[in-house]
């Protein structure tokens, strides 16, 4: 059985056991369609994050809390634990992630005519930078070499920010040989490559050689997130879901 349910809005249900479970659909801010899950039941409340980044502001917005006051009591948290390590301790907010994009694809665009940009976007969960990377630049951005075009097509908010024609502006899911030209700036928005070199005391680099622009954005809770987060709900038990980076194991 198969039904579809909307974010934050409880379902109950009844197993065969005879025990009854509400189960709500919770965002994560990872990606769209992403959803975390709260089970709540007789045995107590289990929390199941799969990949997030939320703050305390966000979810005093979910049935974690009663009128955005009272937290309900968590048994346990399935937890994201993807930068769980001191070494990935604080990120900039993907706001400020934003910002430093949006100021960099400007600066670029205006200095020459012929000058293109290329978002490298391998997966989704960047794409509510596409319509403030059109207002901003007043290009829509092009995405008919990129594999992910079926899926921002189906995204109806997107659709006034993209084209198929030529763009000074484009998605690509791959940086290829036409993307290393020196007219063309690379924009990748990672913060895994500033961890794993130890760099987060950068917001940016910009490495003029390859025309490659890295900037520190996150979809997952940085350590100190995570931190805050469990404190936050303070459950009984917490189950890691994910390896942290530059571990061996969870």
């Amino acid at each position: 059985r198969v039904e579809i349910v909307q974010v934050n809005c409880p379902i109950n249900l009844k197993l065969r056991s005879g025990i009854k479970v509400t189960v709500t659909p919770l965002r994560t801010g990872h990606c769209p369609g992403a959803v975390m899950f709260l089970f709540e039941g007789e045995r107590g409340n289990v929390l199941y994050t799969g990949d997030f980044r939320l703050n305390s502001r966000d979810l005093r917005k979910t049935r974690l809390y009663r009128d955005e006051t009272e937290l309900i009591k968590i048994k346990t948290i399935y937890l994201d634990t993807t930068f769980c390590n001191p070494r990935a301790s604080k990120f900039i907010t993907r706001d400020e992630a934003t910002e430093l994009i949006l100021d960099k694809i400007t600066e670029w665009i205006e200095t020459k005519e012929e000058n293109r940009v290329s978002l490298w976007f391998p997966c989704l969960g960047y794409e509510y930078l596409i319509p403030h990377v059109h207002i901003r630049s007043g290009f829509k951005v092009n995405i008919s070499t990129s594999k992910l075009s079926l899926q921002y097509e189906a995204i109806s908010q997107l659709s006034e920010n993209l084209t198929k024609e030529d763009s000074r502006i484009r998605i690509v899911s791959e940086v290829e040989r036409g993307d290393m030209e020196p007219k063309v700036l690379v924009v990748k928005p990672s913060v895994q490559w500033f961890v794993q070199n130890s760099k987060l005391r950068f917001s940016s680099v910009y490495i003029p050689e390859c025309g490659l622009f890295r900037v520190q954005h996150s979809n997952h809770c940085s350590y100190e997130e995570i931190i805050e987060f469990v404190r936050d709900l303070a459950p009984e038990r917490i189950v890691p879901i994910a390896t942290p980076v530059l571990s061996s194991s969870p």
